[in-house]
């Protein structure tokens, strides 16, 4: 199984914050493609991504950057790791 959402992203340098939407998603089931489109309203979703006010849009709030790790705050209060292998 083999699942990718990608859409589009801006990064808020003074503030630390990654600001994303999913909008589309790509499907493979033992590499055959069963879905490779946009989401519901996708396309729509990309091209007002960048009129959108940020207390609309998802967001991460970044805390820890170093080489090996990263940990942000998502805006509904989730933690999210990401920790680089070796």
């Amino acid at each position: 199984l083999d699942l990718s959402v990608s859409g589009p992203i801006k990064f808020l340098a003074p503030k630390n914050i990654l600001v994303f939407d999913f909008t589309y998603l790509t499907l493979k089931i033992f590499g055959w493609k069963i879905y490779d489109n946009y989401l519901k309203n996708g396309a729509i979703a990309e091209r007002e991504f960048e009129q959108k006010k940020l207390a609309t849009q998802a967001f991460f709030s970044y805390f820890l950057v170093r080489e090996n790790a990263i940990a942000a705050r998502g805006k509904g209060g989730g933690l999210a790791l990401w920790i680089k292998n070796e």
